[in-house]
């Protein structure tokens, strides 16, 4: 059988499978270059003597690899697609599409036309980044960018390996601006601890700045040969649309959306708790399901100020066979200038020495008292609703939940807790 027959066969019988037996796939997925969908199955070369099996796409890869303008390009899939023709691995229309969609390649990344520099200087949070096996899986990073009075940068680069609860790594390193015209291209030096060579950090897209802001919202950085891609943000977490938005922007440019991770990012908490305020009895509206909450229903928190600036807490609630519960415990401020992250410990025995991260990551005021707030952990693992009265009007629940959504919660998994 001939492969361009091999390929129709594919076709008719992904149809089938998906059918009879949704979710699984019998072949591979249509073949791409840039944005542009050719409509051709990307099928493997076979008889080629190489340890590896490449296919139509690695190939095409190949000559983007080694193209340094679009012609050079053209003419190299060209000349794999006559070559394929002539062997009965595509038809003549296949040709041609694949051909058509290798005039949108871009051969050489593409910069903004002019960064402030100042502007871009400050504290960012990564987003997102294509996957480096040889950083593994890295969680809550940062760079910081300060710039000198002889026009260089210094680099602080933080994050946690294998998670959030990870150890934290630190780097720092320098950047210089390689192309003064636009300030876009830079090269930067890690020196603590020492890494040779410099690194390719070139800005290719920036968000516009806010009227009355004075820093870039998000930024795009690449190399010139697109091996690299991060995501960077101001806040923790990026609005889906804008991240959508970036994303089929990179499609355009001939990036591999395949490649691109997200990173987890602590939490983002309220600017400021008075802690006096917060005080008092909280009914717990919905909460995430986590096991040593058991099945509780009437579930209430009760916050009381100690002389010494700690707070007393008492959990309270029903259980599904009728009894009550209770736990007791104390709780502690973590971080004095927010007071929005706290530690708590509970008066249990097997939960002796242990404390939970208690970060208030939402906080509604009216008239001057606090009436709803959103507790996470620093690893997101937890999260509960709290309201000053039994029930929350719909209109505030959902306003609430949508504050979550673009602090990167997973609202769906919320569980409402009945109240009496």
């Amino acid at each position: 059988m001939k492969k361009s027959a091999a390929v129709l066969f594919c076709v008719s019988l992904c149809i089938t499978i998906a059918v009879l037996y949704p979710g699984h796939a019998a072949c591979e997925e249509p073949l791409q270059i840039c944005s542009c969908d050719t409509g051709v199955m990307d099928i493997e070369i076979p008889s080629t003597g190489t340890e590896v099996t490449p296919t139509l796409s690695s190939l095409i890869e190949e000559c983007e690899d080694v193209a340094k303008n679009l012609g050079n390009f053209q003419s190299c899939v060209s000349k794999l697609t006559n070559e394929w023709k002539k062997d009965g691995l595509i038809t003549g229309r296949e040709k041609g599409a694949i051909q058509s969609c290798a005039t949108q390649f871009k051969p050489t990344t593409e910069t903004v036309d002019s960064v402030d520099v100042v502007s871009f200087t400050g504290k960012w949070y990564q987003i997102a980044r294509y996957f480096n096996p040889a950083e593994g899986v890295l969680a809550a990073v940062t760079a910081e960018y300060t710039l000198n009075d002889n026009g260089t940068l210094d680099v602080l680069n933080t994050g946690r390996v294998g998670g959030l609860n990870g150890p934290e790594v630190v780097i720092e390193g320098f950047a210089r601006v390689v192309d003064e015209k636009t300030n876009s291209k830079l090269a930067v030096s890690f020196t603590n601890p020492p890494v040779d060579g410099e690194f390719e950090f070139w800005i290719i897209e920036l968000g516009d700045i806010e009227p009355g802001e004075e820093k870039y919202p998000y930024a795009v950085i690449s190399n010139s040969k697109r091996s690299t891609l991060y995501i960077i943000s101001r806040t923790p977490t990026m609005e889906a649309s804008v991240y959508q938005g970036i994303l089929d922007r990179l499609a355009r440019k001939c990036f591999d959306l395949e490649k691109i991770i997200l990173t987890p990012q602590f939490p983002e908490t309220v600017e400021f708790v008075d802690i006096e305020r917060y005080m008092g009895l909280w009914y717990e509206i919905a909460r995430y399901p986590v096991p040593f909450d058991e099945d509780a229903e009437a579930v209430t928190a009760l916050y009381e100020l100690n002389d010494n600036r700690t707070v007393s807490l008492t959990n309270s609630g029903v259980l599904s066979n009728g009894a009550t519960t209770e736990i007791t415990g104390t709780a502690r401020v973590v971080d004095e200038v927010t007071n929005a992250k706290l530690a708590v410990t509970f008066d249990r025995p097997d939960l002796e020495g242990i404390e939970f991260p208690y970060w208030i990551i939402e906080l509604d005021e009216v008239e001057g008292s606090y009436e709803r707030a959103a507790v996470s952990s620093d690893t997101r693992f937890t999260l509960y609703i709290l309201n000053r009265e039994p029930t929350m009007a719909n209109d505030d629940y959902e306003d609430l939940l949508n504050r979550l959504v673009k602090k990167g919660f997973d609202v769906d998994k919320l569980e409402l807790t009945p109240q009496p």
